[in-house]
């Protein structure tokens, strides 16, 4: 069975700060969701990674990394124009309503994933074959 933790994360707090006060030592994974507020993502660009920040409120659709980080975070949030999309990995947001899970590496699931392969059970031979029943005694 999997071993883990929950962690509600304090409303305005800095989100990256209090996963890795909690969690930066662990190994394991860590996942959350809730609401973040003027979200700072680090994105792929050409030659450097520009920073974006978000500003207002933000729904945390996922986020995802080791517990060290760095998280991947995929935000959205209703507009006038229609639906914002964002993902790349959090710099900085503070938390509104979040909740955390860290999955631990090294229970009872996950060293059963890295073991050696069952072997197969042996298959007895089949018994053997009857005599051949003599002449004139068939059925």
């Amino acid at each position: 069975m999997s071993q883990g933790s929950f962690l509600p994360i304090a409303d305005r707090s800095e989100l990256v700060a209090e996963l890795r006060a909690r969690w930066g030592l662990a190994d394991g994974w860590v996942q959350a969701v809730g609401c973040l507020e003027d979200v700072e993502l680090r994105v792929a660009g050409e030659g450097v990674d520009p920073r974006r920040l978000l500003r207002g409120r933000w729904t945390l659709g996922s986020l995802q990394g080791p517990a060290a980080g760095p998280y991947g975070v995929v935000v959205c949030r209703a507009t006038e124009a229609g639906m914002e999309l964002a993902a790349g990995h959090l710099v900085a947001a503070r938390a509104s309503g979040v909740t955390a899970w860290l999955a631990e590496v090294g229970t009872e699931g996950s060293r059963l994933a890295a073991s050696e392969p069952e072997q197969p059970e042996a298959v007895a031979p089949p018994p053997p074959a009857a005599p051949p029943l003599a002449p004139g005694n068939a059925w």
